[in-house]
């Protein structure tokens, strides 16, 4: 009981110390956050899908599989590399962490956000959905939502035209969800960062405090 009444006043002694720590701590996350923050908050989810039929030479025998090729690993990374050296697509827009990804990573991003449903009588949709944890540039989305679409598509169909030479992918319908984008004013950033950095620094001065009178009465 004696240490911890030691400890509380070696608290209040150094309280000065303490506040213009927290004080200190909450105008650093502040600056940084008004002149490198990003005041967008972009909520929503954003997807783009197309209705699809595979013409070719056997409709309706399930010969093709075309759902299968579509999947396939191949088909995916020649997506992704078709675009990343020439192509209208710039997959760091679509996910600001895309650049950190490999090789394996990227074609795991592909089969977690493109989807393939199979209707039947060689009958797809496919639909790419970002859900609102992606951080996506969401005006690029607008801007390009077409070509997102587009680009898989005609890459699909010079795919599966590799093991079928008489098939190809006819579009019967599309549409798209962009995702809801919501700014949020200056102040009301800054405040809630000072107020952060404040807490934040009142906890580490003090447990620092702590640790120090502790080390120095042993």
């Amino acid at each position: 009981m004696n240490q911890l009444r030691q400890l509380l006043v070696e608290l209040y002694r150094k309280k000065i110390i303490i506040v213009l720590c927290a004080v200190l701590c909450a105008a650093a996350l502040a600056f940084e956050k008004y002149y490198f923050g990003e005041f967008v908050v972009r909520t929503g989810t954003y997807y783009t899908t197309a209705v699809v039929h595979v013409d070719h030479l056997k409709e309706n025998d399930n010969s093709l599989k075309a759902e299968r090729l579509l999947r396939t690993t191949e088909n995916l990374y020649s997506f992704i590399e078709k675009n990343e050296k020439n192509g209208p697509i710039s997959f760091n827009r679509l996910d600001a962490n895309w650049d950190k990804l490999n090789k394996n990573g990227k074609i795991t991003w592909l089969q977690k956000y493109i989807s393939i449903y199979n209707f039947g009588y060689d009958t797809y949709e496919i639909l790419i959905k970002l859900d609102s944890f992606v951080p996506k540039d969401a005006n690029y989305l607008k801007a390009n939502s077409n070509k997102l679409l587009h680009e898989f598509i005609a890459c699909s169909d010079e795919f599966i035209q590799k093991i079928e030479p008489s098939a190809s992918i006819r579009v019967i319908k599309t549409d798209t969800v962009y995702p809801e984008v919501v700014t949020i004013p200056k102040k009301q950033t800054v405040l809630k960062y000072g107020m952060i950095g404040f807490i934040l620094g009142l906890l580490l001065s003090s447990v620092s405090i702590l640790i120090w009178t502790l080390g120095r009465k042993k």
